[in-house]
């Protein structure tokens, strides 16, 4: 009797499933009507991201272009309301992106954070292909490729090559005399 009138249901519409508790209710049929008829009007499943969907940019050093677009590899969807979508945060993280970059190679992840405190994690990819610049390329050659290939030459020029295992020694014989 302390707890008065109580009421435990579940609905479902739409593919949304609704739990209620109701407690301590002079009318809980009512209750249970009205907050039913609330939550759904102000609460649907949603995408809050969809497969191939540009979520961002990365920088790309020693490209072509400087930036290549970032596509989700998902739909994530959840129930939630207009302010929820409104309120929530997204969070673009993403490796250093060194070119070439080819479409589809993965780049990172975009994290989604509810006001609720629920978060959704997503893989991300390039959307296009990058060809590297040819200029930052010959660059990297002479910079790093062209040492590389002085110190080789000079390593070969003054050191001489050993060899290695046995040595066959030859002996000189001697004439044997026959009588």
């Amino acid at each position: 009797r302390a707890a008065g009138r109580c009421f435990v249901g579940m609905n479902e519409r739409n593919g949304v499933r609704l739990i209620t508790v109701i407690l301590k209710s002079p009318d809980w049929k009512d209750d249970q009507v009205g907050l039913v008829d609330w939550t759904y009007r102000h609460f649907q499943r949603r995408p809050l991201v969809t497969a191939q969907e540009t979520v961002g940019e990365a920088a790309v050093t020693n490209g072509r272009v400087e930036r290549v677009g970032v596509v989700a590899t998902k739909n994530i969807e959840d129930v939630v309301s207009d302010h929820d979508l409104k309120v929530m945060r997204r969070e673009l993280q993403v490796e250093s992106v060194t070119a070439p970059v080819r479409a589809g190679q993965p780049l990172g992840r975009l994290v989604l954070t509810l006001a609720d405190g629920t978060i959704h994690r997503v893989d991300v990819v390039a959307a296009t292909d990058v060809e590297a610049n040819p200029a930052s390329v010959a660059a990297w050659v002479i910079g790093t490729g062209g040492l590389t290939a002085l110190g080789l030459v000079a390593l070969a020029r003054y050191r001489r090559p050993r060899r290695h295992g046995t040595r066959t020694l030859r002996y000189a014989q001697t004439p044997t005399r026959s009588r």
